[in-house]
């Protein structure tokens, strides 16, 4: 392997260690976008999570583990293809699955059609975090 790989590699794992420190399955992931392409094939958006009622800039550590672009300027943002779809869901269900490859266990899983308060391990580690667009 190349040293710039391994460099590369290297930087992603620190990205995903620094990552399931901060979130646990169940969290919420805030995306804002930024801004819209005028073909609309891909946008801008920064990623946060709320914890102790304080804002965690996400946006930097996910660009490295995603190996999305980072756009510089008045709003550091991930740079994301696509459409059709909530660029923001899919993003931090890409993430999901980087953190928790093998799924996790998880609480209230609307997905599942669980009763309130029942635990279930979800295979799919996407669907650990939860997903929200401002």
């Amino acid at each position: 392997m190349s040293s710039k790989k391994s460099e590369k590699r290297a930087e992603q794992d620190q990205a995903i260690a620094e990552l399931r420190k901060i979130l646990r399955p169940g969290d919420r992931v805030y995306g804002i976008v930024r801004s819209v392409s005028r073909s609309g094939m891909s946008r801008t958006i920064s990623f946060y999570a709320i914890k102790k009622n304080q804002p965690v800039y996400l946006t930097g550590y996910m660009a490295r583990a995603l190996g999305l672009t980072m756009t510089r300027g008045y709003h550091d943002a991930v740079r994301v293809h696509g459409c059709g779809m909530d660029m923001c869901f899919a993003t931090v269900y890409d993430l999901g699955r980087r953190l928790w490859p093998d799924g996790g266990k998880i609480e209230k899983s609307s997905r599942r059609g669980l009763n309130p308060g029942q635990d279930a391990r979800e295979r799919d580690g996407g669907y650990l975090l939860r997903s929200d667009s401002l």
